[in-house]
């Protein structure tokens, strides 16, 4: 498990616009590494030491009060603690901050279905779909609204698709596949 927390902790961190063809559009700018002072914090995350990751990324935050990145790890470590009504204003706080950071959107898109907030999670997860339209985890987020409102066949075509962009990842990075394992295999 650590494994996939770290694997999960660095692609939210890295993770900027996926391929497209022309139709795409235009690639949003691009995140920015993690900064240096917030590795400890990370770190702690990874570790599933979340009490003192929001420690670190709070303390880093009263010092750089604009900073996307301590926000978006605040709400991660909530997330990761199946605290999601806590980390939502801290995804959110990310999101407006941090327009780089493309997987917030789909972190928040997650969190705001766990709060049954339909709506606003599918607006997350269609942002990060048209953000990185070669990542499957905006297909299957849409997929379980779709369930969660009985369209079953949109819910079928979705996860369908999610499917089907995994199968593309295993053809092209089988490491990246196995580290998204379980990921596939919910949906």
């Amino acid at each position: 498990m650590p494994r996939r927390l770290l694997l999960a902790l660095a692609s939210a961190l890295a993770l900027a616009a996926c391929g497209g063809d022309a139709s795409t559009p235009a690639a949003p700018p691009k995140a920015r590494p993690l900064a240096r002072e917030l590795a400890s914090a990370a770190r702690a995350i990874e570790e599933r030491r979340f009490a003192e990751g929001r420690a670190l990324a709070e303390a880093h935050l009263a010092q750089h009060p604009e900073d996307g990145q301590a926000a978006f790890l605040i709400g991660l470590a909530h997330t990761y603690a199946d605290n999601h009504g806590a980390a939502r204003p801290w995804l959110e706080r990310a999101r407006e901050r941090e327009p780089g950071l493309v997987a917030v959107h789909a972190l928040l898109g997650a969190c705001l279905f766990r709060l049954g907030e339909l709506a606003a999670a599918r607006e997350s997860y269609s942002t990060y779909l048209a953000l990185a339209p070669g990542d499957p985890k905006g297909h299957y987020g849409l997929g379980l609204i779709d369930l969660d409102e009985t369209k079953l066949a949109a819910a079928a075509e979705r996860f369908r698709q999610a499917l089907a962009l995994f199968a593309a990842i295993e053809r092209a990075d089988p490491a990246q596949a196995s580290a998204r394992r379980a990921e596939r295999a919910e949906c």
